[in-house]
């Protein structure tokens, strides 16, 4: 039953969703071995909005058979592990999140959670110098790879790792999901009906990186930058603290 978030610890089961809303599981090229039943919870999820502070936000918990590729009408999936310590995604979901899964024509679901908690870094850098970071900025600093298993994995390029310490991996990051209502509480950018919600193996772009990007004028003081704003107040801020991915002596003054 979708349930809403208001403030004052208030949550309001809404009317069930009508049938003709719902989508099968059971779509050929979507059988990922690696894809279990959901481990979130009414209560899981519920704290998490308490503590992201996701007021307005509509949830949905799948059921035993529902897998991340097979949201309701007007809904998304996503990890719990987006929006912990070792993510820190946020609500609303930020715009360049559904426009980078929209431009490269996947799924919101089919990224790792370290995936995003790239991204959620260099906005943090980005904003504290009051850059706002477009798509095509995060493509040029990045790289995206298919895995095996459906999933797809976003990587700083090498020569502009700004970003360090962080773990490798968090285990289990995907047992537990959920679906958001695509509505102005739970996105910046609400994915319309036409949003990819089924995993695609094949990226839909490829973005070739310039040969001599790092000369390429303001490119080499942008780096530069990052490296000191990485140290910054603002992201300092933001990730610091006991059981942080960024609680490193690197990041700290």
């Amino acid at each position: 039953m979708p349930t809403c978030y208001y403030p004052g610890e208030i949550f309001e089961e809404l009317p069930t969703i009508a049938p003709e809303c719902l989508r099968s599981p059971d779509v050929s090229g979507q059988a990922w071995e690696n894809v279990m039943k959901t481990q979130s919870t009414p209560n899981s999820v519920k704290r998490l909005l308490r503590e992201r502070r996701g007021f307005g936000v509509t949830f949905l918990i799948p059921s035993a058979s529902q897998r991340p590729w097979s949201p309701p009408v007007g809904y998304q999936c996503v990890y719990e592990s987006y929006f912990r310590d070792d993510t820190k995604l946020w609500f609303p979901i930020p715009r360049l999140v559904t426009a980078y899964a929209r431009r490269r024509d996947a799924a919101i679901s089919q990224f790792l959670n370290g995936s995003w908690r790239i991204a959620v870094a260099l906005m943090v850098m980005a904003a504290e110098i009051d850059i706002s970071l477009s798509v095509r900025t995060f493509e040029e600093l990045t790289s995206v790879s298919s895995l095996e298993d459906g999933l797809l994995s976003i990587k700083m390029r090498p020569s502009y790792n700004v970003i360090g310490g962080h773990p490798n991996k968090t285990l289990d990051w995907q047992r537990s999901y959920f679906y958001v209502k695509c509505d102005d509480s739970a996105f910046e950018d609400p994915p319309d009906d036409d949003f990819r919600i089924l995993w695609n193996t094949l990226l839909g772009r490829t973005l070739s990186r310039p040969s001599d990007f790092s000369r390429i004028p303001g490119r080499v003081s942008c780096k530069r930058s990052c490296y000191r704003e990485t140290r910054s107040r603002a992201l300092g801020e933001y990730f610091l603290g006991e059981g942080s991915p960024f609680d490193r002596p690197y990041f700290q003054e």
